[in-house]
């Protein structure tokens, strides 16, 4: 791949050892086609029919998925043997919030004495233990991130009501960090947490008695301090964004805010004087992206390397909402709007710059069209769309629809059953880098489906399905509560782990799926503009660490470094030998200008050979 604001790599990529670090490893398992059939992986003990397997909360640790079922933890790596019980003889835990950090996953669940606590597991029964306060009992409420080789976490006991807590390094024991709020009443309500990692911070809004404020933490009492207190008209923030070495909130007044994350750093942004109220942030490649309501009503972008932002969408529309995961791997944002003059609800896409800002579902004044329950996979984004069913002389027509960001490629996939009820297509996630599986919720086309956005590629894969998760080139899902069953779906990508970073956003990459015959593209995202690159080529393995709060997701037997810009193109053999090929990726970057000792690392992808 390449373009004027993303060159292709330096060093060049068709050389032969790129093209053989792919046969590193060959682990043969099927391809995903129409024509794959989904298998039996374990029938799991029988189990209280109220706590099922759940794959949808289900945290990914290495080749390993830990999961809830029975009460229990249980993990597997998509086969018989590697699927079991990891609680082993502590039974009743009833976990919940798993979430991978480092090296262990994270979760809820209760203790031998009835206390719902923090536990962490590196995916064996002997790994698995609850953590402790010295002091005392405690109740965990939500978990936060990581702040270095810490964990904090939001907790409540009796003193202190609901604080700031962290995890003591090196110990199974846990404390608080600050009693920002004196007293039992507690500093943060955990009903409307607003909190975001920044480099090696956590950034909370918390009440210290007096007034709403902003906090930062490194998860020690000294490094634990108001960067804003909110006064006056401000509400604080609702939202908090991380786009480079800022991060972005909406503070009740009509322009965007923003910290360093340094004490009393934030300041209101300069911005156009018919902005009234800006809310909806997201970033958007290395930008910021932002409904702006009121006299002109518009989506607005950050201009790059400027407080200044501009407006990509006219005061005719506004927003429904800008997806979580809504650019593609080409740079694109895709969004939904409500355009007045049609009355109905529309798919656009922009590239940050108005010229570059399409409509691509043009919808009638006539019918009330819907477009909701966005995803953008790869380069595609999938949406669910159509005339809603109480439309007066119209028939429902509510399908899953696709695009690649142009109006003539975009379409609703005609396998995908539109019924008189209005059924709707819900719950998109993505399925590597090119499909999706969604729900349909209407029988007898019910059930789980997976889609590649073509029509031979959009099949049904089973009328059950309650959950499910893509994990080590498989479509894993449960089918009556309590029976794993799996889809190989052949050339995958998946993301592991999280990225690290010092003093701004941590870098992230991206990647297509590993077709052969194909070039592997790859995107390197919220890297320092000076910063050097390396992209690192390797086995698959559990996340390791190798540095405060640093973790490698690729094993480096041999490993290849290839030195690239934001964006690049790997060769992919097509040799049949390399079909169900594991490798692995991870970036590293160097911030020269900020801190020439650390390197930024970030996530790994994990990949899967195939056509």
């Amino acid at each position: 791949m390449e373009s004027p604001s993303h060159p292709t790599c330096r060093t060049g990529f068709s050389n032969p050892l790129a093209a053989g670090a792919l046969t590193l490893a060959v682990a043969v398992v099927g391809q995903w086609s129409p024509a794959q059939t989904p298998y039996l992986v374990a029938a799991l003990p029988a189990a209280p029919a109220n706590s099922p397997i759940d794959l949808d909360h289900a945290a990914r640790l290495g080749d390993r998925l830990l999961f809830a079922y029975g009460g229990d933890l249980w993990c597997t790596d998509g086969t018989a043997a590697g699927t079991r019980l990891v609680s082993g003889a502590t039974t009743g835990l009833r976990p919940v919030s798993l979430r991978a950090l480092g090296a262990h996953v994270w979760f809820h669940a209760y203790d031998g004495n009835g206390a719902l606590v923090l536990w962490r597991s590196d995916g064996t029964p002997a790994g698995t233990v609850p953590l402790r306060d010295a002091g005392g009992d405690y109740t965990v409420q939500c978990l936060l991130g990581a702040a270095g080789e810490r964990t904090l976490f939001v907790a409540h006991d009796a003193a202190h009501g609901d604080e700031l807590w962290t995890t003591i390094p090196g110990t199974d024991r846990v404390e608080i960090v600050r009693d920002i709020r004196p007293g039992p009443d507690g500093a943060i309500d955990p009903q409307s947490l607003v909190s975001t990692t920044f480099g090696e911070l956590q950034l909370v809004m918390a009440f210290d008695g007096n007034e709403p404020g902003l906090w930062r933490s490194d998860g020690t009492p000294g490094g634990t301090v108001r960067v804003l207190q909110v006064t006056g008209g401000g509400y604080g923030p609702a939202r908090l964004v991380p786009v480079g070495d800022r991060v972005w909130f909406p503070n009740g007044w009509p322009q965007p805010w923003f910290t360093d994350g340094a004490t009393a750093s934030s300041a209101s942004v300069p911005g156009p004087n018919a902005l009234t109220f800006a809310s909806d942030f997201r970033p958007f490649d290395g930008r910021l992206a932002f409904w702006a309501y009121g006299v002109q009503q518009a989506l607005w972008i950050t201009r790059t390397g400027t407080d200044g932002f501009s407006p990509t969408l006219d005061r005719r529309t506004f927003a429904v909402g800008l997806a979580e995961h809504s650019v593609s791997l080409g740079g694109l944002l895709f969004f939904i709007a409500l355009d007045r003059d049609q009355g109905a609800y529309e798919l656009w896409r922009t590239d940050g710059s108005a010229a570059g800002t399409v409509r691509l579902i043009d919808s009638t004044p006539s019918a009330r069209f819907a477009v909701d329950d966005l995803v953008v996979v790869g380069d595609l984004a999938y949406v669910s769309a159509g005339t809603l069913a109480d439309t007066p002389g119209a028939p429902a027509d509510h399908r899953l629809w696709v695009s690649d960001g142009t109006p003539a490629g975009t379409h609703a996939l005609a396998a995908v059953p539109a019924h008189p009820q209005g059924a709707r297509i819900l719950g998109k996630r993505p399925a590597g880098a090119r499909a999706v599986t969604f729900r349909h919720t209407v029988e007898p086309d019910d059930g789980l489906w997976i889609s590649d956005g073509t029509e031979a590629g959009t099949v049904r894969v089973t009328t059950d399905g309650r959950s499910h998760r893509v994990h080590a080139g498989r479509l894993l899902f449960s089918v009556d509560g309590a029976s794993l069953w799996a889809l190989d779906l052949g050339a995958l990508t998946e993301p592991v782990g999280e990225g690290n970073a010092f003093g701004h956003t941590a870098p992230s990459l991206h990647g297509s799926d590993p077709v052969l015959g194909a070039p592997l593209r790859l995107v390197l995202r919220d890297v320092p503009p000076l910063a050097l690159r390396s992209v690192l080529l390797g086995l698959p393995c559990a996340p390791r660490p190798f540095g405060s709060g640093t973790f490698a997701q690729v094993e480096l037997p041999a490993p290849i470094e290839l030195t690239c810009r934001d964006a690049i193109a790997i060769p992919v053999p097509d040799v049949p030998a390399l079909v169900g090929a594991r490798v692995a990726l991870q970036a590293a970057a160097w911030p020269t200008a900020t801190a020439p000792f650390h390197v930024d690392v970030t996530n790994g992808l994990h990949l899967q050979l195939g056509r």
